[in-house]
């Protein structure tokens, strides 16, 4: 670190000091390293950078992050030889971050496209776990089709910071996709008043497709959409929240979030599935059509689905073709969430995905134990 220290901002993406770092870097193999008990980031690749590979890798003990990627600036656009692309983390243990810098991230990317984070087990931070984008806004950015998928993300947060998602993004990510993870704990500093979420769109997200993602026992929600454009949420399960299943910070007078044929299941009457900041009364901006809802303690309250029943939802013009009915997991209270072959989800067309591929290959025994 340098010896004045450093100013760590969010996500701690301006703290270059790292064990392995550069720029200009391409076509270079990352494979069976371990980078451990740093003061910074563990592997900093700057800009222009392309055609790399992390690939079983063990990152642990980090004094901020673990992968960085690409440049942090939302001040000006990059210049052409400042983007980076083709980034793959692969089949990597990613984990017991932000020891001295609580803001540090997972696996951080910034200006990138064609970048995959894909089979990965990320945990125990206090800040995010995997975090994509960063220009604010809807400026033209850098970024698309890129890939999160596969991966483990859990024990994120854990009450010290707040304002933060198991995965999160930043401005238009066009044809980038983020499916088949399994997220959980996922837990923010409470009494600040921004808390934390499972999967969170934030400023200009745009473009981007979230498809059976898995996401459970994150206190605040779900899903959190700031602003943006375009985004999708679909086939995805949410469970076990204890305040809003979806949350969307500031309407628009364009579609920001669509919200289909997924399925909330909680256990806390109090808690609703949608809400709106703002002190706007209406979600205009977020269709919602085909989710399956249901409370284990009873019928959603009166002001579940943002500030009113079910019925006046519909009345709305949400979830014409949802419904409120039990879907009938498996084994719920040993987390065995398959569909029972009645269940009503399957009837209405939810497509059964397996939560447990996520994390690291399983074609390796040993590294599946080192990850648990």
């Amino acid at each position: 670190m340098q010896p004045l220290g450093v100013c760590a901002s969010q996500a701690a993406a301006s703290t270059l000091e790292a064990a392995v770092s550069g720029a200009g870097i391409e076509n270079v193999r990352f494979q069976d390293c371990r980078i451990a008990h740093t003061g910074g980031q563990g592997l900093y690749l700057r800009t222009g950078c392309h055609r790399v590979m992390v690939r079983h890798c063990l990152m642990e003990d980090l004094g901020a992050g673990g992968v960085c990627f690409g440049l942090c600036n939302n001040r000006r656009q990059p210049r052409a030889n400042e983007v980076s692309s083709h980034l793959t983390v692969e089949d990597s243990i990613i984990r017991h971050g932000g020891r001295i810098m609580q803001a540090g991230v997972g696996v951080w990317m910034g200006h990138v496209h064609d970048c995959r984070v894909v089979h990965n087990e990320i945990c125990d931070f206090f800040y995010t776990g995997v975090s994509l984008g960063w220009t604010w806004g809807y400026a033209p950015t850098a970024n698309r089709d890129n890939l999160i998928a596969h991966n483990r993300i859990h024990h994120i947060g854990q009450g010290a910071l707040s304002d933060m998602g198991g995965i999160y993004t930043l401005g238009d990510n066009t044809g980038s996709v983020v499916r088949n993870n399994w997220i959980w704990e996922v837990n923010g500093y409470a009494d600040n008043g921004s808390p934390a979420w499972g999967l969170y769109t934030d400023e200009g997200s745009k473009g981007i497709v979230f498809s059976d993602n898995l996401v459970e026992k994150c206190r605040d929600g779900a899903v959190h959409q700031h602003y943006g454009t375009e985004n999708l949420h679909t086939n995805s399960i949410f469970l076990t929240f204890n305040r809003f299943g979806v949350w969307r910070s500031r309407n628009e007078d364009h579609i920001t979030l669509r919200i289909n044929g997924n399925v909330f299941w909680w256990n806390d009457p109090e808690a609703g599935t949608y809400t709106g900041g703002g002190g706007y009364e209406s979600l205009k901006d977020l269709p919602a059509d085909g989710n399956l809802y249901w409370c284990t303690a009873g019928q959603p309250g009166k002001t579940a689905f943002k500030g009113q029943d079910w019925e006046a939802w519909r009345k709305a013009g949400k979830d014409a073709h949802g419904a409120i009915a039990d879907p009938l997991f498996v084994d719920p209270a040993n987390g065995d969430w398959r569909f029972r072959p009645d269940s009503p989800a399957l009837k209405m067309g939810f497509r059964p995905f397996d939560w447990t591929d996520s994390g690291v290959y399983a074609s390796d025994p040993d590294w599946v134990k080192k990850a648990a």
